[in-house]
């Protein structure tokens, strides 16, 4: 049986969410849970997915704060002091809110922020590093490196601003 859009959404929302999220992003990618990260990454995001259907609206930002800190502890290793998690199971809920409404702004929104970022790697990763450069001669990469380190400089800035802009989205609405 195919699942409601609504579901599917939702369920793409947290995928993306999750998966770009700093601390979970960190985790994973330096394989602080072993090398299952990915997989335990996987099944934190199921697992709050199947949570938040199960309980409905009756869900808490307490309750998926309290589920994500002892999955992030147990499977991790991460112990995370600050309101950041609280934060996010805020903007969680909104998401599954509007997403049983049949509003997946939310989700879209998410969405092109991932693809943005997505099609501004390339720009960051493309460029050949002197292990790379087949030639052997140094002289292109380093006469190219300046200007390639300026416009790495600005993307970073840029993801920075960005990054500032969706965790101030977070809080506020």
């Amino acid at each position: 049986m195919a699942q409601h859009p609504n579901r599917v959404a939702f369920n793409d929302g947290m995928t993306i969410l999750l998966t770009s999220w700093p601390v979970l992003k960190s985790a994973v990618d330096e394989d602080w849970g072993g090398p299952e990260s990915s997989a335990k990454r996987d099944w934190l995001i199921d697992t709050l997915v199947t949570y938040i259907g199960d309980r409905g609206n009756k869900t808490e930002p307490e309750d998926i704060e309290d589920v994500m800190l002892q999955i992030l502890e147990d499977e991790f290793g991460v112990t995370i002091g600050d309101e950041s998690v609280y934060a996010l199971a805020k903007f969680i809920i909104r998401m599954y809110k509007e997403c049983i409404a049949g509003n997946h702004t939310m989700v879209q929104n998410l969405k092109a922020e991932a693809e943005k970022k997505r099609d501004a790697l390339p720009l960051l990763t493309a460029q050949p590093g002197p292990e790379d450069d087949a030639s052997g001669s140094d002289s292109e990469t380093e006469s190219g490196s300046e200007d390639d380190d300026s416009e790495m400089d600005d993307s970073d800035e840029d993801s920075e601003e960005d990054s500032d802009d969706d965790q101030d989205e977070m809080k506020i609405e």
